[in-house]
């Protein structure tokens, strides 16, 4: 269960598996804890890779997110607001539908509750891709702006509509999605940023 190390949770439960099948196997043996095992060690497999996953998704997003730091808009070059599309050189069309801030703590993917350091801004969007070819979208491609102070979203806590971590979006079609970024108690979110690929530049939407 413990993000990192969760992969190698195999060397112990691939024995544990193949054990307990054997001792099933035997005649005039009691069976009650070879079956006990064998459950055991199905379920820490499902965990060990629904943990593992994850992981690895966050890590990938996150190493996205630094990439394209250097190329994010400012506050002078956000244009819309709430409820209005903004579209990318690409034709990704990003939509921020509501933002919610004040939040003091947050429910993350595995249904833990979050606290935030400072306050959390829940922001929900949509995507549509007009574009003309398939679009790998990460839910922290989605980010905030605070004057020229830029911040990013929280990959553990941001997902889309089917509780994924990434969306590939072919031509024509739509997702919805929640970024949650965590700003100081005292401060209020003034634009919404998105980008739509690790080397493309960032569009900024108005929220305040």
């Amino acid at each position: 269960m413990i993000p990192g190390v969760s992969v190698f949770a195999f060397v112990v439960v691939l024995p544990a598996f193949i054990v307990s099948i054997v001792a099933l196997a035997k005649k005039n043996t009691k069976k009650a804890v070879p079956a006990i095992s064998l459950i055991l060690s199905i379920l820490a497999g499902i965990v060990a890779i629904v943990v593992s996953i994850v992981t690895a998704l966050a890590v990938v997003s996150s190493v996205a997110s630094a990439v394209v730091d250097d190329t994010t808009t400012t506050i002078d070059e956000a244009t819309g607001g709430i409820g209005q599309a903004v579209t990318t050189e690409e034709g990704i069309a990003f939509t921020v539908d509501a933002v919610t801030c004040a939040l003091p703590t947050y429910t993350g993917l595995f249904g833990s509750d979050e606290t935030a350091l400072g306050q959390f801004c829940e922001l929900k969007f949509t995507v549509v891709n007009n574009g003309d070819k398939e679009a790998g979208i990460f839910p922290n491609y989605v980010g905030g702006l605070i004057g020229t102070t830029e911040f990013a979203a929280d990959a553990m806590l941001s997902s889309f509509a089917d509780g994924s971590g990434a969306v590939t979006l072919n031509p024509g079609l739509s997702t919805s999605g929640v970024a949650v970024i965590d700003i100081p108690l005292d401060q209020s979110l003034e634009a919404v940023t998105f980008t739509d690929g690790l080397f493309s530049g960032d569009i900024a939407v108005l929220v305040k």
